[in-house]
């Protein structure tokens, strides 16, 4: 059955005194469609656009998807709530902009691909499975910690800190004794519902450890690796036991207590990069509220501080995201480009050819500006403005765009992703230059 996304900012049928673990409780999207819009074919169509949107923005009945950029010339995808459709369909065909339902019931296709992922799951004899799977937090921890036992003395997995609701945030250090060695930097699933961008962090681990390929030589001979595969358990665990759309953390906040869910922040906008501007929603209740500050959560400020006892060459740091199959340069959170941008996009144009060999996929490479606006309080651009890191980027996985999956993909996509962004993590690595 072939997936489509489900790109929703919603989560309205919650309320704050409900439990987050029983089945009776979850946030469904039944009827919910998928739509295909433009492209636009002129500056009124995309003014008039923004308008709708803007007028829906309270409801959150019609959401533009996170992969749309409203422009002449370009397809947007949108979300929409069973009630609103026919408002909806009414504006653009009044605006005369085309559209096509690509996904009729946004909550069927999330039951077939956690049914596929039930038998994947149910096909091992252990939950902890071979990246034919996701998992949950506590089968990740005990993955990384069973896999980093087994490499010996060149590994190890360790707490980084721990969230708003007590859990230990992850990651498996590799090399780290060796401070010769130059330093990358990579974590995933900083947006809750990127599933596989966590998965892909896991993969990316074992190829490094165990893998016989000479990439995995190189990799392990070469550098030193901070790896923390989930950045958000709170918001990830959300995700599979009540809302599969969430974005956020989920610490308690004041300013939200009029939201329907009063919880969270939405981590990747959270890190000190111009922080609380453009892509920063200053709107508490928003999927995409960046927080009071940088920093105010407990996931990026262990990131924060980890850094900060990180010594030697800091050669490389990757914010690893789904979807849009992109590769990122800074910067994303203002216009001007670094003063080595050349040899950045450089390295990122050798990386997405690597990527390209391994299953025929296009990622694009530039800045964030360029392929999709700006961003502010990105983690790459924090890493490479304050800490030190040369090379930086924020790579979104497969698939392209919301119409082929967006971030609900079923799990046979997991091997993929990982061979995709592990071939293109050794380029890179191979192509630095630490003079």
């Amino acid at each position: 059955m072939k997936s489509f996304v489900v790109w929703l900012a919603v989560c309205w049928t919650l309320t704050a005194g409900q439990t987050q673990s029983t089945m009776d409780q979850r946030v469904l999207y039944t009827g919910f469609r998928l739509l295909s819009v433009g492209p636009l074919t002129c500056n009124a169509q995309v003014i008039a656009m923004e308008l709708f949107l803007k007028s829906h923005k309270n409801s959150k009945q019609v959401v533009l998807s996170i992969d749309s950029r409203l422009s002449v010339n370009m397809t947007s995808w949108l979300t929409v709530a069973p009630d609103a459709f026919d408002d909806v369909s009414s504006f653009l065909s009044r605006h005369e902009i085309p559209f096509e339902v690509v996904n009729d019931d946004i909550q069927r296709t999330m039951d077939e691909n956690a049914r596929l992922n039930a038998e994947a799951l149910n096909a091992k004899t252990r939950a902890i499975v071979d990246h034919t799977a996701y998992i949950r937090y506590n089968d990740q921890i005990l993955w990384m910690q069973e896999r980093a036992t087994a490499a010996g003395t060149i590994a190890m997995a360790f707490s980084i800190g721990t969230s708003s609701e007590g859990r230990s945030i992850y990651a498996v250090g590799i090399n780290n004794e060796n401070a010769n060695l130059p330093a990358v930097w990579l974590h995933g699933n900083a947006n809750a519902r990127d599933w596989l961008s966590s998965a892909t962090a896991l993969y990316i681990i074992d190829q490094i450890l165990t893998g016989i390929s000479d990439d995995s030589v190189f990799l392990r001979t070469n550098f030193r690796f901070f790896i923390v595969p989930n950045l958000n358990p709170d918001g990830y665990e959300y995700t599979w036991d009540v809302d599969r759309v969430w974005t956020k953390t989920l610490s308690l906040n004041a300013n939200q207590v009029n939201c329907s869910v009063p919880k969270g922040v939405f981590a990747v906008r959270n890190f000190d990069a111009n922080f609380g501007g453009a892509g920063c929603d200053p709107n508490p209740c928003s999927a995409t509220y960046c927080g009071s500050s940088a920093f105010s959560e407990p996931e990026t400020a262990s990131v924060r501080d980890l850094m900060a006892s990180i010594t030697g060459t800091a050669a490389m740091f990757i914010s690893l995201d789904s979807f849009s199959q992109q590769w990122l340069v800074p910067f994303g959170c203002q216009l001007s480009k670094p003063t080595d941008f050349d040899e950045l996009n450089r390295v990122a144009l050798k990386a997405v050819d690597a990527v390209y060999q391994v299953n025929q996929l296009n990622f694009s490479a530039g800045t964030p500006v360029e392929l999709s606006g700006v961003s502010t309080g990105g983690g790459f651009d924090w890493s490479k403005l304050t800490q030190g890191f040369r090379y930086a980027y924020s790579v979104h996985t497969r698939p392209a765009s919301a119409g082929l999956g967006g971030f609900d993909v079923p799990p046979d996509q997991i091997i993929p992703s990982g061979r995709e962004v592990f071939a293109g993590l050794a380029t890179a690595c191979r192509e630095i230059q630490l003079i």
